[in-house]
């Protein structure tokens, strides 16, 4: 059971591969090993043959594989069956991709071996038929009834209807395309009594629309009126559309031979909308030739021509060569019929040879005799009148009594030009008596024709009736709409009350809903107020923390420069150059620190007025931050700090330049000033995802948990003195924060008391 599941789950796949035609087709492939690899004897031979007839036929070469696979097992483990049906699969993969001569290799490669295992009869009449078919396709219609004849015994004696069946309507296609029409007849009418044994539909109006084609070419339009009727039935039963199509066409044929023109158009018109809408070619060139038919019949030999050559060259494309020996003749006709006579021999010649290629006897005794029509007109007598002979000898064999009418009357034709009035005569005698002959068959057929004009009248009456049965319900219809319309009104009163009352009680609760929306309003405005008092108490914070700033924070550089600047003159005035050297350093240290204080003043002011805004471009990191570092070493220098930097070339953010440089410089300044002598600070830039995390690390003095959650407070000062007594305003990280996320970025922090701290931004890298 567990194996079974297995397998199951493995033609799941397969189907999803087979239905999916992106998929690599080594993957299809392996799909399909898989499957069939976990099998073994004859279980492995019929999966296979399984799966290949289930894939469509753009993947014949995939089924080539399968079998030669599996083939090879089967000889592997003498499985004379599998060998068989392994053989028989390829010959039919063969055929699928045209390549007509190596299938029919291998299928008496696989007849052989039935025919000598003599326990294989369901088989070799298989591969019988499909020698038959690739014989058609050749073609070789001779072999090919040879070989379905060698199948329909071997199905008869095993009492296999469906094989049957099958020869006997592949039979009459044959016998059908060789213009032996009492042969076709027969073995189609034998195919339909077959298939309504089995309860086919789908079959059964494959056979019955066959021997309903049959009829019309034997001249029985009668009887192939009530096969494509009943055909079309099946074929819309089973909603085979293309099919349906073709048997609209056909029903065309018989209208358009009754003279009822409209309704031949009619026909021919809605089969061609159903190909064309199916995409359906076979259906799209069988329209366009018979509204060349058509047309020619009317007397348009030129608008016939348009749709014969789009009829010729769908058919060619098909390699469908009764097709092309027939198309040949009707544009030869229509040539004809335009004085070309030129054009129109060219075309007979075309279709004299392909009929011969085909051994279709029909086509080329009628190709035969329109040549030599011509060539008459044209005064080639000689020439002319071997080919009536010819065509003569053909239609007599065959009993195509109608082109054999026209060969008596072109010869006597011919004799008189030629001054042979006594064979001119005799000619002309037989032309009379097989006229007069025809002519009883032109009574029956005209019998048969009342009896098709009696059951189109009749389907025409019903038509009417329907019509007026229509009518009488149209005014039931219209009847009832007045009653819907009265109720209607009714109930569109009933609701006017409903909305009335709704619209009431409605204004009702919006007056109770109006008084509760002013008391909240109310409530809103007192909430406003109290967030207005607290804003306005923060921004007396800030003015005080300003002014406090000012006071102490800027006081203690400008107090220092004054005193090192008056000491330094003194030094200078009394000649001691070393202590003037140190003073002048303290100065220069001092003014770096006020030049970072009014800067970061400067700043926060112009954040707290919402001056601010980012402008991003791309920055290059590597240069931007070595240019800041210039500026800073000096004075890391002075403490004895190491400064240490690592970023990998080409790495770019976006974001407001200045920004990202009062930030940094902000974060490097801070480390400077909380890190002891002799310390080490470090810049490093990693890539990150979608992002690029610039750290500033120090291992200085650090901060406790209490300095980190103060840290970025806008109403608690947090300025602390550095390790060397630097003084700040607090505003630094503050504004570093602000302008980061400016640029749509964070800045976060890390800190452990006395072992140092680390700032990272994470910013947006350049997509």
């Amino acid at each position: 059971m567990k194996k079974i599941f297995n397998i199951n789950i493995l033609l799941f796949s397969l189907l999803f591969l087979i239905v999916n035609n992106n998929i690599n087709p080594q993957s299809k492939i392996d799909s399909v090993n898989a499957i069939i690899n976990s099998l073994s004897g004859m279980d492995r031979i019929l999966k296979a043959n399984e799966i290949a007839s289930a894939l469509p036929n753009e993947d014949s070469l995939l089924k080539l594989e399968i079998f030669n696979e599996s083939k090879k097992y089967a000889q592997s483990e003498n499985i004379v069956k599998g060998i068989i049906i392994t053989l028989n699969g390829t010959g039919e993969a063969l055929f699928q991709l045209k390549k007509y001569s190596q299938a029919q290799q291998i299928f008496f490669e696989a007849l052989r071996v039935s025919e000598r295992s003599k326990e294989n009869d369901s088989l070799t009449a298989l591969i019988y038929s499909n020698i038959a078919l690739n014989y058609e396709k050749i073609p070789n219609a001779d072999s090919a009834i040879i070989f379905h004849r060698k199948s329909l015994a071997i199905n008869i004696k095993l009492k296999n209807i469906v094989g049957e069946a099958f020869a006997y309507n592949n039979l009459g296609l044959i016998y059908w395309r060789r213009g032996e029409n009492i042969l076709a007849i027969e073995n189609f009418k034998l195919a339909v009594r077959l298939r309504e044994k089995v309860n086919n539909p789908r079959s059964l109006g494959n056979a019955v629309q066959n021997l309903g084609v049959a009829y019309w070419k034997y001249g029985d339009y009668y009887n192939a009126f009530k096969c494509y009727q009943q055909a079309l039935k099946l074929r819309e039963e089973v909603g085979n559309r293309t099919s349906y199509a073709m048997i609209l066409n056909n029903i065309g044929l018989i209208y358009k031979r009754l003279r009822y023109n409209n309704l031949a158009e009619e026909n021919f018109t809605e089969a061609l909308r159903i190909a064309d809408s199916a995409g359906y070619k076979a259906g799209i060139g069988y329209s366009n030739s018979n509204f060349g038919e058509l047309y020619l019949e009317q007397g348009n030999p030129k608008k016939a021509l348009e749709h014969f050559w789009i009829s010729y060259n769908i058919t060619s494309e098909a390699r469908d060569l009764n097709g092309i020996s027939l198309l040949l003749n009707s544009i030869g006709r229509s040539y004809e019929a335009l004085k070309d006579l030129e054009t129109a021999r060219k075309y007979y010649r075309n279709a004299i040879d392909t009929s011969k290629s085909i051994n279709d006897k029909y086509a080329l005794a009628m190709s035969m005799t329109n040549l030599a029509r011509v060539l008459v007109n044209q005064n080639k007598i000689d020439e002319a009148e071997d080919l009536i002979n010819e065509s003569k000898l053909i239609s007599q064999s065959n009993n195509l009594l109608e082109i054999l009418r026209d060969n008596y009357q072109l010869l006597s034709q011919i004799h008189v030009k030629n001054k042979r009035f006594a064979e001119a005569y005799s000619e002309l005698q037989n032309y009379t008596l097989l006229k007069d002959s025809l002519f009883n068959s032109v009574v029956i057929h005209n019998i048969s024709n009342f009896n098709v004009r009696l059951t189109i009248e009749k389907t025409l009456q019903e038509n009417e009736l329907l019509k007026q049965k229509n009518e009488f319900q149209l005014a039931d219809i219209e009847r009832q709409k007045v009653l819907n319309n009265v109720l209607f009104i009714i109930i569109i009163l009933t609701l006017g009350i409903f909305v009335i009352l709704y619209i009431y009680f409605r204004n009702q609760r919006r007056y109770t809903k109006l008084i509760q929306k002013q008391k909240n309003e109310l409530e809103n405005l007192n909430e406003l107020l109290k967030q207005s008092n607290l804003n306005l108490e923060e921004i007396n914070q800030t003015k005080d923390k300003l002014f406090t700033i000012i006071a102490h924070d800027l006081k203690s550089p400008f107090m220092s420069l004054m005193g090192f600047s008056k000491i330094l003159n003194e030094e200078i005035e009394s000649g001691n150059v070393t202590d003037a050297k140190l003073y002048a350093s303290y100065i220069h240290s001092s003014s770096s620190q006020l030049v970072v204080l009014i800067q970061n003043l400067l700043d926060w002011a112009r954040i707290q007025k919402n001056m601010i805004s980012a402008n991003p471009e791309k920055i290059e990191l590597q240069s931007l931050i070595e240019t800041l570092l210039k500026s800073y070493r000096i004075i890391a220098e002075s403490k004895g700090i190491m400064l240490r930097f690592d970023c990998p070339p080409s790495m770019f953010i976006k974001a407001d330049r200045g920004m990202i440089e009062s930030s940094l410089r902000n974060l490097i300044s801070n480390a400077i000033k909380f890190t002891n002598a002799e310390g080490e600070i470090s810049i490093k830039v990693n890539q990150g995802n979608q992002t690029v995390e610039i750290n500033v690390s120090d291992n200085g003095v650090g901060m406790t948990k209490e300095q980190l959650s103060k840290l970025f407070s806008d109403r608690e000062s947090s300025s602390t003195r550095g390790t060397d007594n630097e003084q700040g305003t607090g505003l630094g990280l503050i504004i570093a924060r602000d302008f980061v996320e400016k640029n749509n970025g964070k800045l976060e922090v890390q800190s452990e008391d006395g072992k140092g701290t680390t700032f990272t931004i994470i910013i947006p890298a350049v997509e």
